[in-house]
């Protein structure tokens, strides 16, 4: 810089004394010192999960809203921000279930509606915000203090059975936008819950006690300010252009799932999916087994637990219908990416042991039961399957099935067994995500 100036002064200087006009040249340089501002490149973790847009509110519209010893059907949330690391969250759930008469007797059907509030701390936000590596929004891991009531209205056959579940809960949790109309939040939580139920005019009261359970929520999201449309950076995290003609899958996100110390269930899945050809048609093969415990109190027993083992297996045919028109395109590779048409035959077999203690006109009665089931299925479904970076993906399949059940019944402690075959048609919404190789 001090040979620049030197040459600079000299060259002007030599300039001036080899000029023909009498004006007389002024010459000052001056010095300037700015802070140099701390730039970051948006990248694509960014371009996927948001972390550099900012937003003051969120609505969204879960459609795996897995929690709380139910499955609510959807659930309806809005999260306002406050300060830059703190935000009030609240949501209602609505869930409804039937199921047709079995050995157990009676059909039931239940309809639930879910009340929640939820302060949350993103506790690193401020500081990340400092560091440019987020703006002030509500893709971040969170601290909340979560309190729930839960309203229950069951039918089994012709009794009403009421339920009222209120339970408080500090939970740990990572919230992250999925491009320009997605969410995906999960959390895990320890509190204290209290439930109460009325049949037959009867009030079953529970006394209070310790949960932990783990929560996770995958939707729609709509936020404010309106967020950029970005484009180019999804790919690398989608690989839309990796060719590829085979994928091993293991699913890790129905691995666990804890919603008490009372119930949870373990499941075991891995897939392998193979393209036919160069064509957009493709074949899976999946195995299955998946282990569960439940305990319960309710109306027809004073209380019961439940442990399930099931194995099982299905064969699916994909047809990847604009496949052949995004790589004419340019957009895609010629893979396992993308939306899906396919057709599905299940096979499953569960055995259940269960015991407890019935209420009855004389007091209380043990029983034990053992029931086994075999279903074969065919379903119909939609679907949308990408990679995920390296060695992950994501499967979120609607479905329709129509499924032949086979029971059969047994009370160990009289002898009683019975036998019964029905047909059932569920429609359903299934999403795996885990690791591809």
């Amino acid at each position: 810089m001090k040979n620049t100036l030197v040459f600079l002064i000299t060259f002007l200087w030599a300039a001036a004394l080899t000029s023909q006009t009498p004006d007389t040249t002024f010459i000052s340089i001056n010095q300037e010192n700015t802070p140099l501002e701390k730039q970051r490149l948006m990248d694509s973790y960014d371009q996927v999960f948001g972390t550099l847009e900012p937003t003051r509110w969120l609505f969204a519209l879960n459609f795996l809203a897995l929690s709380d010893n139910q499955d609510d059907l959807l659930r309806a949330s809005m999260e306002v921000k406050i300060l830059p690391a703190i935000s009030l969250h609240g949501s209602y759930g609505f869930g409804f279930g039937y199921s047709s008469p079995s050995v157990y007797g009676s059909a039931v059907t239940v309809i639930a509606h879910r009340y929640a509030v939820q302060p949350r701390w993103y506790y690193a936000m401020p500081r990340r915000i400092r560091q440019g590596k987020s703006a002030n929004n509500m893709s971040g891991n969170y601290i909340g203090l979560e309190g729930v009531f839960v309203r229950t209205n069951s039918n089994i056959g012709k009794l009403p059975v009421f339920g009222e579940q209120r339970s408080l809960a500090l939970r740990y949790g990572l919230q992250r936008r999925l491009f320009r109309y997605g969410f995906l939040d999960i959390g895990f939580g320890v509190g204290v819950t209290k439930e109460q139920r009325n049949a037959w005019q009867t009030p079953f009261n529970n006394e209070l006690h310790l949960f932990a359970n783990s929560e996770i929520g995958l939707g729609l999201a709509l936020a404010r300010p309106k967020t950029a449309t970005t484009s180019g950076g999804y790919c690398d995290v989608l690989r839309c252009f990796r060719e590829e003609r085979q994928m091993w899958k293991i699913d890790l996100y129905n691995l666990v799932r804890i919603n008490d110390f009372d119930n949870y269930r373990t499941q075991l899945s891995i897939g392998y999916e193979r393209k036919i050809g160069a064509s957009p048609l493709s074949l899976e093969v999946q195995g299955e087994g998946s282990q569960r415990h439940r305990y319960s109190v309710s109306s027809t027993a004073s209380e019961s637990a439940e442990n399930t083992y099931a194995y099982g297996g299905s064969l699916q045919s994909r047809y990847y219908y604009s496949q052949s028109k995004n790589i004419a395109k340019g957009k895609s590779g010629n893979n396992l990416s993308g939306v899906y048409l396919g057709v599905q035959c299940r096979w499953l077999e569960e055995y259940s042991r269960e015991q407890g203690y019935e209420r009855g006109d004389a007091g209380l009665f043990p029983f034990k039961n053992r029931l086994t089931s075999q279903s074969l299925s065919g379903s119909l479904l939609w679907g949308i399957q990408h990679r995920l970076f390296e060695h992950g993906f994501i499967d979120f399949q609607v479905m329709g099935s129509q499924s032949r059940l086979q029971n059969r019944f047994v009370n160990t402690l009289n002898g009683f067994a019975s036998t019964n075959s029905s047909l059932e048609f569920n429609l359903a919404l299934k999403l795996r995500a885990g690791l591809a190789f």
